[in-house]
């Protein structure tokens, strides 16, 4: 009993000290993730909000008219199609943080959208050389493949 004593009258402080950092350090970490994921959360409000405010004044700009004459992969030739392609190209550049830029509509099943037009689109048969070694072959594959399944053909 009296070794207990001695030792914790000598280390008594230090021993203070240190859960005094403990607390310490564990009150700061605790609060630390507490303000990180609250932040995460609200940029993550803000970003959506400001994604559904562009999209608002994005979608005032496009002729229903236009979308109305796309429904099956062969109306990308016509010219209401590249005039939607052109409006979601002005669009991406316009707000730099735009990477991808799509028209969907509902259709008749509430949980599906059907494709209509994105900004990379403009000729959705047009074949790539991506790894641009002068040969179009399967290392292009996946390019290929995105641009033939662009559209979804209306059964209507």
């Amino acid at each position: 009993m009296n070794y207990f004593r001695v030792w914790w009258g000598k280390w008594r402080s230090a021993v203070s000290l240190i859960v005094l950092a403990l607390v310490i350090i564990s009150f700061s970490f605790s609060m630390g993730w507490l303000f990180f994921e609250r932040g995460k959360s609200f940029l993550g409000e803000e970003q959506r909000l400001r994604l559904h405010s562009m999209a608002t004044i994005a979608a005032a700009g496009f002729d229903i008219n236009n979308i109305s004459q796309i429904h099956v992969a062969t109306d990308y030739t016509k010219p209401a199609y590249a005039t939607l392609v052109h409006q979601l190209i002005s669009m991406r550049a316009a707000n730099k943080d735009v990477k991808f830029a799509y028209i969907f509509r509902p259709t008749s099943d509430p949980k599906t959208f059907e494709f209509v037009a994105d900004a990379d689109s403009l000729d959705p048969y047009a074949v790539f050389d991506l790894n641009k070694d002068g040969v179009i072959d399967d290392s292009d594959t996946l390019r290929l493949q995105v641009h033939h399944m662009t559209f979804l053909t209306n059964p209507n």
